[in-house]
């Protein structure tokens, strides 16, 4: 990771500390764990959730994107570094299915929802209209749909609005070749944290 963001491995220490700190991770389990049947989800290890709020502190981005919101685990990180950062919008793309019990992003708190756009839909419907409004995309996460044509669509309709210095960061990369096959499309060299991966522009 600091070879990812260029810092010293104090700078994420620190950070994963203050994050710590902040209960933030206890306080997502315990909400999820209330609500019975609800899956806690992968995004709470430390090689998920922890990363992307490493990765917006020291990034201070002004534009996150993501794909796939589901009780909103990864909104919540990236939303607590916004806020930590004072600056940034978190837009989210959703597509809920007619069993999920909770509406997408129930999980994200009231304090951290005036950084947040949640649009409902597909991924292959929504982002070219999203992008039209946010030209510029400093983070994008992917985490919707992970077949192989769908991740494909994201990584080529977001890559040309990501500037130089912006990372393009995956979720489930073990799912199929996808982010890989992308990475050696643009010459870039993927960057794994479990199942997490990012390449830089």
């Amino acid at each position: 990771m600091c070879a990812l963001l260029k810092v010293p491995p104090s700078v994420v220490t620190g950070l994963l500390q203050e994050l710590d700190e902040s209960n933030l991770t206890a306080t997502i389990k315990a909400r999820i764990a209330h609500q019975k049947g609800i899956p806690l989800g992968g995004m709470t290890t430390s090689g998920r959730g922890p990363i992307l709020y490493v990765i917006c502190r020291v990034l201070r981005p002004r534009i996150v994107l993501e794909t796939g919101v589901a009780s909103g685990v990864s909104s919540t990180y990236i939303l607590h570094a916004l806020d930590r950062n004072k600056l940034g919008m978190l837009y989210s793309v959703d597509f809920p299915t007619s069993t999920d019990a909770l509406p997408s992003g129930w999980l994200v708190p009231d304090r951290l929802r005036n950084r947040w756009q949640l649009t409902l839909g597909k991924s292959s419907e929504k982002l070219p209209a999203l992008l039209d409004e946010i030209p510029k995309v400093d983070v994008f996460l992917h985490d919707s749909d992970h077949s192989y044509k769908n991740m494909m669509f994201e990584f080529r309709t977001v890559w040309p609005h990501i500037p130089e210095g912006g990372l393009l960061l995956s979720d489930d990369t073990h799912m199929n070749r996808s982010f890989f096959d992308f990475a050696r499309e643009v010459n870039r060299k993927p960057i794994r944290f479990y199942l997490l991966s990012a390449i830089r522009k």
